[in-house]
């Protein structure tokens, strides 16, 4: 039999990604603020701007990835550059400058909530990676050149 969240932990998981698509929404809301005019320059545009760049980000970077990794993370940028364009109605040269200003501002961001104690985004997979390595070496039978 499976074992089923309760509502209270759907409840929680809806709240915290909806939070967290608001937090990572900002950098975007604030880099529109400073690069077109205030009339496009809304949270509630930015929001729906951050999902589907998103969206256009995984959907190229797979099927770009599968022919050349970095071919599909070339593709997965463009496509987040084509979603400002279209969205803020910007050319392709305020595209690219609204997306390193959005950058900046996330490193601003998870500075301040590192500072907080919070984080947006956790690295500790690289503190598990040489156990991990060994147990894929140990499950193919691996030996270590000179090892027993």
């Amino acid at each position: 039999m499976y074992n089923l969240p309760s509502l209270a932990t759907l409840g929680w998981l809806i709240l915290v990604f909806f939070v967290l698509w608001v937090v990572i929404s900002l950098p975007i809301y604030i880099a529109s603020r400073v690069m077109v005019s205030r009339r496009k320059a809304t949270l509630g545009r930015a929001i729906i701007t951050t999902f589907i760049a998103i969206i256009a980000f995984i959907l190229l970077a797979s099927i770009f990835g599968l022919i050349f990794p970095f071919l599909g993370l070339l593709m997965g940028f463009l496509g987040i550059l084509a979603v400002l364009r279209v969205m803020y109605d910007i050319g392709w040269v305020y595209a690219f400058v609204m997306a390193i200003v959005a950058f900046i501002f996330i490193i601003v961001i998870s500075t301040i909530l590192a500072l907080l104690g919070l984080a947006l985004f956790s690295f500790n997979a690289a503190a598990h990676f040489p156990s991990t390595v060994a147990s894929v070496l140990a499950l193919t039978n691996f030996q270590y050149p000179g090892g027993p």
